[in-house]
């Protein structure tokens, strides 16, 4: 690998204390070309992350140049688990993402 130019952001994962897991992201100044990645393809693809409000989250991303991959959509678990509601973005890079809105039903 030739020398890297880049910036980096490091977010320590919530409900592990100060010893707890990083998620790196970086972002590269100068970068060679790939060809676009799918959901379903071997290997990693993309990452999750769990929202308070998923529609709003979702035109976040949109509106700071991400794009839609798939509609919102709403799953009911069996009874007394509770539902999910997910979709599928790309970031501003293209890079899959998926949100995650969780309800427990009573």
């Amino acid at each position: 690998m030739q020398h890297a130019d880049l910036r980096a952001v490091w977010l320590r994962l919530p409900g592990h204390g100060e010893n707890g897991p990083i998620l790196e992201i970086f972002e590269y100044t100068h970068s060679h070309e790939s060809p676009v990645l799918v959901a379903n393809q071997h290997g990693f693809n993309h990452i999750s992350f769990e929202v308070p409000d998923i529609v709003a989250t979702a035109n976040a991303v949109i509106t700071a140049g991400g794009s839609r991959l798939g509609e919102i959509v709403d799953l009911s678990e069996e009874p007394g688990v509770g539902e999910i509601t997910f979709v599928f973005l790309r970031d501003p890079e293209d890079n899959i993402i998926e949100l995650e809105q969780a309800r427990v039903n009573n």
